[in-house]
């Protein structure tokens, strides 16, 4: 009893005692209960933990970040203005320039999602070494992207309008120098991360960005 009782005999195995004509299994003897067996408790699995995100020097960066934006704008300027002038050249014909200048930085916010989704960052970001992912280090659905991007040119920005981008921009700069997030970045939890760049990467930085700046430029006077 003693042994069944602790777990060590199980219900199948065969008893005998007197006034049986046979053996027969311990859970057919009258008078024993089958014990109970013990309850396994199961932690439910957290899933799997995040790697950490890489990190080196100052996190709140204002300036890096901003030329991070530019450089990102400038790529996307030439790349839109490239495609449209070899597809639909007469479309540019007699466009207003500011005009024209706003709405390719309108149109950088459906094509900024992709990279942010897939590699963390953009191609200025990767430059200047910055990352933009969730405050566990998750990357961001291809949504909170989009929404993160039409956010930056809304809030961050100004629509890309002269004078209102100026106090939106200045506005930026404050608040991730002394708080170290933007107001969307804090607001949906992502976490922008910096690492060191280093003097050849800068100066690569400064020669693309002239480089971009200058086509760009370029490519918007008149013919």
């Amino acid at each position: 009893m003693g042994k069944f009782a602790a777990g060590t005999l199980g219900g199948a195995d065969l008893a005998w005692f007197e006034g049986i004509p046979d053996w027969i299994p311990l859970a057919q003897v009258p008078g024993i209960v089958p014990p109970i067996s013990p309850v396994v408790a199961v932690t439910p699995s957290a899933g799997p933990i995040p790697e950490p995100v890489p990190t080196s020097g100052p996190q709140r960066r204002p300036w890096v970040r901003y030329a991070a934006r530019m450089l990102d704008l400038y790529l996307s300027v030439l790349a839109i203005g490239l495609i449209v002038g070899l597809f639909a050249p007469n479309l540019l014909v007699g466009m207003n320039r500011t005009l024209l200048g706003i709405v390719f930085v309108g149109l950088w916010c459906l094509f900024e999602p992709i990279f942010m989704v897939t590699c963390f960052t953009t191609p200025g970001k990767a430059l200047l070494r910055i990352t933009v992912r969730h405050g566990d280090g998750s990357a961001l659905s291809f949504a909170e992207a989009m929404a993160r991007s039409f956010r930056v040119w809304m809030q961050g920005m100004g629509f890309g309008l002269p004078l209102v981008s100026f106090f939106t921009l200045i506005a930026s700069y404050e608040r991730v120098a002394k708080q170290g997030a933007t107001a969307w970045d804090e607001a949906d939890g992502y976490r922008v991360s910096h690492q060191v760049i280093g003097p050849w990467r800068a100066a690569a930085a400064v020669l693309v960005g002239a480089g971009l700046l200058g086509l760009t430029v370029y490519g918007m006077l008149p013919k």
